[in-house]
């Protein structure tokens, strides 16, 4: 699981619905936290999981582990370009343009970063940097789950999130094949109407010819997987 948040977060209300109820997921081996951010790091929601999985694993950044430290579980922090392997998956930290904090004494004294999980992308909270094409000129890319929302207003928001049309553009970037949108519609965290951002970024993609998949709440994508001869 990415940075999953199951209900409200500090000072805001949760607008859409969680598409799942935990103890309705199979068993869950690892949860990649992005960032310290409440929008992406909710320990309720951790703890949640936690006694439905008791085995699970933390992956996050560097700074990170005293965020779990009441919780009991095994965390591994990882910095931009580290990697963790198991059973022939291999996760990849890289990097993101963003910050982060969670109380009045802690600005970036943990990292932030994205996350390559078997050829899947998951950008986790970032503005437009160059960052993108280093990581699509290393790695390849099948999917990428880019930020679309919490952009506007955009001379403040460009240094953290990018909008709809950045987001196209690092898809680009990152040669990825296939694009899911996320990000978007789940809290009110700026000023874009919440229907804004997936309106813009289909408009986008169709205009360039970009392949994209938007999901609909619950909704499960299968990635298609090439067969071998020999």
């Amino acid at each position: 699981m990415t940075d999953p948040v199951f209900g409200d977060i500090y000072f805001h209300k949760r607008i859409s619905e969680i598409p799942y109820k935990i103890e309705e997921l199979g068993e869950i081996s690892f949860i990649l936290i992005s960032h310290s951010h409440y929008d992406h790091l909710d320990i309720k929601s951790i703890r949640a999981i936690q006694n439905h999985s008791p085995r699970v694993t933390i992956i996050s950044t560097l700074g990170m582990s005293k965020y779990f430290k009441n919780l009991n579980l095994r965390v591994i922090e990882l910095d931009w370009f580290e990697s963790f392997e198991i059973d022939e998956v291999k996760i990849v930290m890289l990097p993101a343009k963003h910050w982060g904090r969670r109380t009045a004494f802690d600005l970036n004294k943990s990292l932030w970063g994205s996350f390559l999980i078997d050829k899947i992308y998951f950008a986790g909270d970032t503005s437009y940097s160059e960052h993108f094409k280093i990581i699509g000129n290393k790695y390849q890319i099948d999917i990428a789950l880019m930020p679309i929302g919490a952009y506007k207003p955009e001379h403040i928001m460009k240094h953290n999130h990018m909008n709809p049309i950045e987001a196209i553009k690092g898809s680009i970037d990152l040669k990825a094949i296939n694009v899911i949108p996320m990000h978007y519609g789940t809290f009110k965290l700026s000023d874009e109407l919440l229907s804004e951002p997936l309106q813009l970024f289909i408009k986008e993609a169709e205009s360039l010819n970009i392949k994209i998949k938007p999901l609909k709440l619950g909704e499960i994508y299968f990635r298609q997987r090439k067969q071998l001869n020999g």
